[in-house]
């Protein structure tokens, strides 16, 4: 398993965090289009690349990380092994007796061994419908960094529930083949020593994408700063790009 070496974080990067609301980037990047202020406001992110989206009745967690509260998934999807997106310990406080459990094939034997039950495994390309939420698995590797190599088979999601396409990349650098992605909400890391090379790249990939809301994550805890989140926010305004910064729960 991948190791990160942990930075503490001082006071004031949490501040500086937690202060940038969604309203604040609404100002600054132009309004969140009113068929997606629910769903915005029922995201949460708990650090890393930890998502966890309430849509509808059904709780979606996505690679569950630094959770605080015990609230059993409907749905959970792993991107590949590392432990800040396989950590059995939060997994513990999101998998109930009903949970699925979607992940890499790499995932099977650490799930396997601490009690848990893989319901699918899955590989760039996959695509299928699971209780009327439809997935798509797309490739999440780096190019430039051997963090997390093509031939892994890592992956990122493309999670359509109801009328509104998430997209999660996982742990992954710019690549070609997000041109072809179509999406209402695009998460993307910020982080420059495992994922990105620099803030400018996220920022390119989003580009890319041209979601109707964009959202950084993956920063403030081993690598990115606040300040990254903000620097994301002020280039992508410069094109018009309408972008949230969740608070970290």
């Amino acid at each position: 398993m991948f190791r990160k070496t942990m930075a503490a974080l001082s006071a004031a990067v949490i501040l500086s965090i937690m202060s940038v609301s969604a309203q604040q980037s609404s100002d600054a990047m132009g309004s969140v289009p009113a068929q997606l202020a629910e769903t915005v406001n029922g995201l949460t992110w708990t650090g890393q690349s930890s998502v966890r989206w309430m849509a509808g009745s059904q709780a979606i967690h996505i690679d569950p990380f630094n959770i605080t509260i015990d609230l059993p998934a409907h749905l959970v999807f792993i991107t590949h092994t590392h432990g800040d997106h396989l950590s059995v310990a939060d997994l513990k406080r999101v998998v109930g007796s009903h949970t699925r459990i979607i992940a890499t094939p790499d995932c099977e034997a650490s799930l396997r061994d601490n009690g848990f039950t893989l319901y699918r495994a899955v590989v760039p390309g996959d695509t299928f419908t699971i209780d009327g939420i439809a997935v798509t698995v797309v490739p999440a590797y780096t190019i430039t960094k051997s963090t997390h190599p093509k031939e892994n088979n890592w992956v990122g999601y493309v999670i359509t529930a109801g009328n509104v396409t998430i997209y999660h990349p996982g742990d992954t650098q710019r690549l070609p083949d997000m041109k072809n992605i179509r999406c209402d909400i695009a998460f993307m890391p910020l982080g420059q020593k495992y994922t990105m090379d620099k803030v400018e790249d996220a920022v390119d990939a989003i580009l890319d994408i041209r979601p109707s809301v964009a959202i950084p994550f993956h920063f403030g805890m081993y690598e990115g700063t606040a300040d990254d989140a903000l620097t994301f926010q002020r280039l992508l305004s410069e094109n018009e790009q309408a972008v949230v910064i969740l608070p970290k729960k």
